[in-house]
């Protein structure tokens, strides 16, 4: 006995993969907007960083300090290279507001517009690897101050604050 796929069987199937798909690009623009949603006002720590990159600067750079048991040198080096990078990425955290405002706009228009969805997730990218590049320099400056033992000691505490965070 043979078993045929009738067309009445692969339909539902068909929808049903659509609507994964739409479904997981609607999740992917959501990501990107998501991870530039935490710009000024959204969060304490972003809104200081906004405001003041001077002293979020040596916030972090005294903390990174403190957990790297480094020298009084070398947090001054993190607080210049923690400060250019706050002043540099404030373009990028104040156009935020505005993409997400963008994004929500596509998604809940009368029309959905591919064309138009599809520019926005290319300028979400494009502001994602923008900031990426300028994270990766600043860390590259950072581990550079380091010693090879104070970037390991520094790493252990990454991994038992990440240990904490996930419990």
């Amino acid at each position: 006995m043979t078993t045929e796929t009738t067309n009445d069987t692969a339909q539902p199937r068909r929808r049903r993969g659509l609507f994964a798909m739409i479904a997981l690009a609607l999740v992917s623009l959501f990501a990107v907007s998501a991870a530039f949603a935490g710009g000024p006002g959204r969060h304490a720590m972003h809104k200081k960083f906004a405001e003041d990159p001077e002293a979020a600067a040596a916030f972090v750079a005294a903390k990174l300090a403190n957990h790297a048991d480094a020298s009084d040198e070398q947090e001054d080096a993190f607080r210049d290279t923690l400060e250019d990078l706050f002043v540099e990425m404030a373009p990028l955290r104040a156009d935020k507001e505005a993409f997400r405002q963008d994004v929500k706009d596509a998604l809940t228009a009368e029309t959905i517009d591919g064309d138009a969805l599809e520019q926005l997730r290319a300028e979400g990218i494009k502001r994602a690897d923008e900031a990426s590049v300028l994270i990766t320099e600043a860390l590259t400056e950072l581990a550079s101050e380091l010693t090879p033992e104070q970037r390991l000691a520094l790493a252990d505490e990454m991994e038992q604050m990440r240990e904490r965070w996930h419990r």
